[in-house]
């Protein structure tokens, strides 16, 4: 009888953010049968991955601290439920990154029917 609590306090306003994205692209009903799903987020460079001139020539491209692709994953299909598809079980396919870049940050996500 344990109780699930999320961590992370902006959760909440992000999934909306992702679900009202979705719903202004998406002008069709939800996908009935699987989808295959690519999501990848973007996220800001700390400072110091930067000097004056821009980024440094070492900066990593990728971001390998927290939050967990997982829990991001989690968050994007709980969004795109009834929204895009009925239920995130029919999800059968994912790819997902993280980074860092300069600008754009956020998540870019495509959503396809399977076959």
């Amino acid at each position: 009888n344990g109780v699930m609590v999320e961590s992370c306090k902006t959760l909440k306003t992000w999934r909306e953010a992702v679900k009202w994205a979705a719903m202004e692209k998406w002008k069709g009903s939800p996908i009935v049968g699987p989808v295959d799903i690519e999501a990848h987020f973007y996220f800001s460079r700390p400072k110091s991955h930067s000097t004056k001139k821009g980024a440094r020539a070492n900066a990593p491209f990728w971001k390998e601290s927290k939050p967990d692709i997982d829990k991001l994953l989690r968050a994007v299909l709980d969004a795109l439920t009834h929204v895009i598809y009925t239920d995130d079980s029919q999800v059968c396919v994912v790819r997902a990154s993280k980074n860092y870049v300069t600008e754009n940050v956020g998540v870019n996500i495509r959503v396809e029917r399977m076959a």
